[in-house]
């Protein structure tokens, strides 16, 4: 009996430093429970102050606009800001003005040739009008046309066949034949021309006359010559 009751008594004050110890591993301290919830200043991290806005880089922040300053500028902004550099490719560009006088000779060929058509035509109305002096029709053979038609003085129509017909049976005799004021109208390859022509002589009862005739006549260019397509005339005098 004093045997078991030493046994039981020896298990005992073994177990008891075990729970005790488990009892204060287990239970929080004062300590602990004044680091986690009741004292702050001893626990608390160090503060870390962060500037309001970061040093300048020179790359931008994430979501910075693209107009905020950057050490490098746009590319485009000398040219936007500097309009005597924006002027001046358009100086190069541009060629020197150039006298219209000195650029373009046409104004002054075109002139000429007019003229030198109306001289054309001037001489031949002067060979026509010899020609009928001298009753001679190889002139009008030449210079008018074979599909002319016309009005003659005494306002009947004629045409090539009856004009030279008409010299043939012309019996005055021809003092003078002359043309005056003449004025010519060139259209591209057809030409006018006004003028008026004063003949003096004999008819065949050997009587002076003295003609004035106005007249109209219409040119046209044929393979390089001028003929005569139209004409018409009236007697103003005699």
């Amino acid at each position: 009996m004093k045997r078991t009751s030493l046994a039981v008594m020896f298990v005992t004050l073994a177990f008891c430093p075990f729970v005790g110890a488990q009892e204060e591993e287990e239970a929080p301290s004062a300590q602990d429970l004044g680091l986690r919830a009741t004292d702050p200043p001893s626990r608390t991290e160090p503060s870390v102050s962060v500037p309001s806005e970061r040093p300048s880089s020179s790359f931008p922040r994430p979501g910075t606009p693209l107009i905020s300053p950057t050490p490098f500028p746009s590319p485009a902004a000398p040219r936007m800001s500097s309009p005597a550099k924006a002027a001046s490719p358009s100086k190069k560009a541009s060629p020197t003005p150039t006298p219209a006088s000195a650029s373009s000779p046409k104004p002054t060929a075109a002139p000429a040739a007019k003229t030198n058509v109306a001289i054309v035509i001037k001489d031949s109305e002067n060979r026509w009008a010899a020609a009928i002096a001298s009753h001679d029709t190889s002139v009008p053979q030449t210079l008018v046309a074979d599909n002319y038609i016309g009005v003659d003085s005494t306002g009947t129509v004629v045409n090539k066949a009856a004009l030279i017909a008409g010299m043939k049976r012309d019996k005055n005799t021809y003092d003078s034949a002359v043309n005056s004021a003449m004025t010519v109208r060139v259209h591209g390859s057809a030409a006018v021309i006004v003028g008026t022509t004063k003949q003096a002589g004999k008819d065949k009862d050997g009587k002076p006359f003295n003609y004035t005739y106005r007249w109209t006549d219409t040119w046209a260019e044929r393979n390089g010559q001028w003929q005569c397509v139209g004409s018409q005339s009236f007697l103003v005098a005699k």
